[in-house]
């Protein structure tokens, strides 16, 4: 395993052979633990910092890493982990980790005196022609829900049950990202290969939105920073862009924007281009006001 530092540099390394194969791995950072998945299951590491200089000032002063020790300690296993992880999802807002193979996902807990216990467990929610690709976690409204291969986001009842609630339908090929919106619980954000993003709605289980990205075919797509930005991978180039979505003009409207104008905080703001919030009128009169940035 390397570390690099602000500037992209290599300043050391760890041996890892004690762990077969890790094909996936998350960085705890509130309370520095690694967390790998791959052939011999999911393990938790406290993650050991020793520096002589603080991190943002070592990456100037001790590019090369001579005053840089780290070390992976305390390495636990999951209860009734899966094996031969196929995916690892790590939700820190609640507190889970979740992690699957071909045949089944366990949701285990993240952190506390309960660190690494299973909290349930299902087994053959899809097939393996529709396998599973990435997964959400919304305790907002007890689901979660999973990405598959074939474009569908499937809606679970968080719990045992294995009850399927809906079944979103749009892309059309292999959904690789599910975050949440910023702000918006009740929005749900996707990406796919299919060079798409999709905001849909959680409570009304329907399409809200679609922005499609010029692309000539995606071999990987990953939305990061809440959903504002994406990355992308197009054969050999690798490419990372902004996302600007308006939502909140599709929360509510039913009929079409017909003018959507820019308001500016003050003649300062005015003078320097500086935009404030956006005002879209619609075809039924109605009007809708966003702040720039929410």
């Amino acid at each position: 395993m390397y570390f690099l530092n602000e500037l992209l540099k290599v300043v050391t390394h760890l041996d890892m052979s004690s762990i077969r194969l890790v094909n996936f791995a998350y960085f705890n950072d509130y309370d520095h633990r690694l967390i790998t998945a791959g052939i011999d299951g999911v393990f938790i590491f406290n993650f050991n910092y020793q520096g002589k200089y603080a991190p943002l000032l070592a990456a100037q002063i001790d590019q090369e890493g001579k005053y840089i020790s780290v070390k992976l300690e305390n390495k636990m296993g999951l209860e009734k982990m899966c094996m031969w992880v196929k995916g690892l999802k790590v939700d820190a807002k609640n507190d889970i980790i979740a992690s699957w193979d071909q045949g089944k996902m366990c949701f285990n807990h993240l952190s506390g005196s309960k660190t690494g216990k299973l909290i349930f467990q299902l087994k053959d929610l899809t097939s393996p022609e529709n396998a599973i690709t990435d997964v959400l976690i919304n305790l907002d409204y007890r689901y979660f829900h999973t990405g598959t291969s074939t474009g569908q986001i499937l809606v679970w009842k968080y719990d045992t049950s294995k009850k399927q609630i809906h079944n979103f339908q749009g892309h059309f090929k292999a959904v690789t990202c599910l975050m949440p919106v910023k702000s918006e619980p009740d929005l749900l954000l996707s990406a796919a290969l299919d060079s798409t993003v999709r905001i849909w709605s959680l409570d009304k289980f329907q399409q809200l939105y679609m922005l499609h990205l010029p692309t000539n075919g995606l071999s990987y797509i990953r939305l990061y920073q809440d959903g504002q930005r994406v990355l992308m991978a197009e054969g050999s180039r690798v490419t990372t862009n902004a996302v600007h979505l308006i939502l909140k003009n599709y929360l509510a409207v039913d009929s079409s924007i017909e003018e959507v104008q820019v308001g500016f905080d003050s003649l300062e703001a005015w003078r320097n281009h500086r935009v404030g919030f956006t005002m879209s009128v619609c075809s039924d009169n109605s009007a809708f006001i966003q702040r720039v940035g929410d």
